[in-house]
């Protein structure tokens, strides 16, 4: 029983694929919504820290393709008062495109 215990706590620290990830769900913004810059920058971050920290492609890093269509994206987010969440979601397809 203990070693059954000891492979479980094993695999739960890690092999698990899902350690680390939402446990519980947060409501998120209608898609009729407005984001500011900042948050709309704050969800491609966000974006790209899940990418590095959990994609495969991206153990040594993010690809320059990557990195250079974020950097894009994060342009024209800056570029815009105010973003509407379907655009925002649109802007992230590339950067996922290229994985």
């Amino acid at each position: 029983m203990l070693l059954i215990g000891g492979l479980y706590a094993a695999y739960k620290l890690g092999f698990d694929p899902y350690r680390g990830t939402i446990i519980t769900a947060a409501a998120s913004k209608d898609l009729s919504a407005t984001l500011g810059k900042e948050e709309a920058s704050a969800d491609l971050a966000y974006l790209v820290d899940k990418l590095e920290k959990r994609h495969p492609a991206c153990i040594a890093g993010l690809p320059k393709e990557v990195q250079a269509q974020y950097e894009k994206e994060l342009t024209l987010a800056f570029s815009l008062e105010k973003v509407k969440v379907i655009p925002e979601v649109q802007c992230q397809a590339p950067i996922y495109h290229l994985l």
